[in-house]
């Protein structure tokens, strides 16, 4: 089964290490593990908390670059950058940037990271930005001036907008004003669940309104009680977006390297396993197909340009 992957964290394990390798290690992502999953599109976060960077956009940079030295050591691996890239025969990595702050305020500046190969921007992690604010935010504050003139513009580019992290109010504005699909890269029901970081029913609608996807978060304090993150905990959040949003709302967004429980997926290469489950559990081909690559590529193709 081919798989998009929306969100991992591994390359902020691989900036701060500066020794590990890319192709196999001892991470949850690898690109051998990526072979082994049978990996479509792996996307990777840039992700940094904003507080403690006194440079974000540099920062950015430096990961960004850091990541695609190690990556072009692998010819069968490429940046996706294009659309017509998702018809070619070639591994693909999607560059992500987990924290809008990382623009600093600046158009120029979100130019520039497109520039750079960028594909995605979560627009908010857990501290307000020039943006908007968080999920943590007590007042539920949704998105600022900036925000509409960033959502305008990366519709404009080709960047997929990511509300994971945003405020119930940003996402809300966000799928209000975005003229193309939105994605929510790894986050989970709180109709399941009742954690902030997870969607309301109303929230999946409205992504699934705008044509988009939301990719399931395989972190325990996302899917249930159980300090592990079970198979089951995360059908039963897949479940519940088909409940609420339908069939083509429904996608993976691991994050992978970014949690730090025990999770019965133990890595990217068993990805197998949670196939085998919803074949169990009766879900037919074609649900597990649009779960696992179909809702994500469509996404792409509809967001990115040529």
């Amino acid at each position: 089964m081919r798989l998009i992957d929306m969100h991992c964290d591994t390359n902020l394990k691989l900036f701060e290490a500066q020794s590990k390798s890319l192709y196999a290690n001892s991470l949850n992502v690898d690109l051998q593990k990526l072979i082994e999953a049978d990996s479509y599109v792996q996307f990777f976060a840039s992700f940094f908390e904003l507080p403690a960077v006194p440079k974000p956009y540099e920062h950015t940079l430096a990961m960004l670059n850091y990541f695609k030295t190690l990556l072009a050591e692998y010819p069968e691996f490429e940046i996706l950058r294009s659309r017509s890239q998702l018809m070619g025969k070639k591994r693909l990595a999607l560059l992500s940037v987990e924290e809008g702050g990382c623009m600093e305020g600046s158009i120029l500046k979100l130019e520039n990271l497109y520039n750079a190969g960028v594909r995605s921007i979560t627009l908010t992690w857990n501290f307000e930005n020039e943006i908007g604010h968080t999920n943590l935010d007590p007042e539920n504050r949704g998105l600022k001036s900036f925000g509409y003139e960033v959502v305008e513009e990366m519709n404009r580019m080709g960047i997929l907008i990511d509300v994971s992290h945003l405020s119930d109010k940003g996402t809300f504005d966000a799928i209000k004003h975005s003229q193309k699909p939105i994605v929510a890269s790894h986050s989970n029901a709180r109709a399941l669940l009742n954690h902030s970081r997870n969607l309301n029913d109303d929230l999946i609608r409205g992504i699934a309104s705008t044509g988009g996807a939301i990719g399931l978060n395989f972190w325990s304090e996302l899917l249930g009680t159980s300090r592990i993150s079970r198979i089951e905990d995360m059908i039963a959040h897949i479940e519940h977006h088909i409940k609420i949003g339908g069939e083509d709302v429904i996608a993976i967004g691991t994050d992978f390297d970014g949690i730090n429980c025990k999770v019965e997926i133990p890595h990217i290469g068993r990805m197998g396993d949670l196939e085998k489950a919803m074949r169990a559990k009766g879900h037919h081909d074609l649900v597990i197909e649009k779960l696992f690559y179909l809702n994500a590529e469509r996404v792409l193709k509809s967001v990115l340009m040529e």
